[in-house]
């Protein structure tokens, strides 16, 4: 209906009403109904989605040999799970998820963190698809990888945003692996966009979302556009802080 038929038809309708009062109720029930069908529409393009992002996101297992200098001189074998998600030719997740630098032994007192000496680290999806490694960035907690070309999975089926442009109080939707038992999405808003430690401000935002073991490497998107603007890194003072994408994007090329 365009705007003259709109008008005409309002017309017609407020002809027709017994009173001014009938004609606002009526008006009333038909913008209700048009907002209810628009929000279900809304819904169900959501979970289309949603459905579509989760399909592009992959397990991860990272196979560490490493030795222990202080302690003996055995080799040892680390398995570690992960999720990532692939995006063109690339998976992109957090470097600490995939990458092994000190493993923690439990004493009678306290629980204390001792240096390896790595010899080989490799990370494949679950399924045993190698992967090429382009960058672990452990400082800002960044991993990038390439998928083989002939690589059928699903890629990730929007675009990626511009972190820099985030809005405290965006809505956003997280998808993570909690507790290693399965994808899931949590609704929430970005809720800080600086992350300071050790009185150094570093670039990233935090969501309203407290991500569990499990959920590193996950995703954080806009509510409305579905557009990727970060990946969960760690959880600090009950909130997800999380890596921005644009820290990733020198390394999509």
């Amino acid at each position: 209906m365009n705007r003259r038929e709109f008008f005409t038809a309002s017309a017609l309708l407020l002809t027709a009403c017994a009173s001014e009062d009938d004609y606002t109720r009526i008006v009333r029930e038909v913008a209700k109904e048009e907002y209810e069908k628009l929000q279900m529409h809304r819904k169900i393009r959501e979970i289309e989605s949603i459905k579509k992002i989760v399909d592009s996101m992959v397990l991860l297992n990272t196979t560490t040999r490493y030795k222990i200098p202080s302690k003996d001189d055995l080799e040892h074998e680390l398995i570690s799970p992960a999720i990532g998600v692939v995006y063109k030719d690339f998976l992109l997740t957090v470097d600490h998820a995939v990458s092994v630098y000190t493993i923690k032994e439990q004493s009678d007192t306290k629980v204390k963190e001792i240096k390896i000496d790595k010899h080989k680290e490799i990370t494949t999806t679950s399924s045993g698809v190698p992967l090429e490694t382009i960058v672990r960035d452990k400082e800002n907690d960044i991993a990038v990888f390439r998928v083989p070309y002939n690589y059928d999975g699903r890629r990730y089926p929007f675009e990626l945003g511009d972190s820099d442009k985030t809005e405290v109080g965006q809505e956003v939707l997280f998808i993570g692996n909690p507790n290693v038992l399965g994808f899931s999405v949590r609704e929430g808003i970005i809720a800080s966009k600086v992350f300071i430690h050790s009185h150094v401000k570093h670039p990233g935002f935090y969501v309203s979302i407290t991500p569990v073991p499990g959920d590193s490497g996950g995703l954080v998107v806009d509510r409305n556009t579905f557009s990727l603007l970060g990946l969960n890194s760690k959880t600090i003072t009950g909130q997800g802080y999380m890596v921005p994408i644009n820290l990733f994007k020198p390394y999509l090329k």
